[in-house]
């Protein structure tokens, strides 16, 4: 088995290291920065602010179909993209259930109307989607 890059890999992985290298926020990497942010909502305008910078420059929702905003990556750009990402130790994803679970959800199932909306805003990271369990112990709903 060949696990050396392609050379389409290679240069895809170039490209991102770069602008990783050029865009992570300075001290970023070395760990301190979001220490520093004590109170929650500055945590989440930053994290934000930076899916808001890898949308612009097309790397939120990559293996999204181009159609929808992504760049339909394959399965080995993913796997590059997430190492390149580690490696720089580049700030986390907010929107990660909107990205991996209800964007795909809505590019395979939903309608124009509802690709128009939500798709959009998950990657620019306008909207911020999230997932609720509840124990199937809990308090039963009143009315039930």
């Amino acid at each position: 088995m060949d696990f050396l890059d392609s050379p389409e890999e290679a240069a895809f992985r170039s490209e991102l290291s770069s602008w990783l290298g050029a865009n992570i926020p300075p001290g970023f990497a070395e760990g301190a920065m979001l220490d520093k942010m004590v109170q929650f909502d500055e945590r989440v305008r930053f994290l934000q602010a930076w899916q808001k910078k890898l949308f612009e420059a097309g790397w939120a929702g990559i293996a999204w179909p181009k159609e929808y905003g992504g760049r339909g990556a394959t399965v080995m750009q993913q796997v590059i993209f997430n190492e390149e990402v580690a490696r720089a130790r580049a700030p986390e994803i907010i929107n990660v259930i909107g990205l991996n679970m209800v964007g795909p959800t809505i590019i395979a199932h939903g309608t124009e109307e509802q690709k128009k909306r939500f798709l959009p805003k998950i990657l620019s990271c306008e909207e911020i989607w999230a997932q609720g369990y509840s124990e199937p112990s809990g308090p039963t709903p009143i009315g039930s």
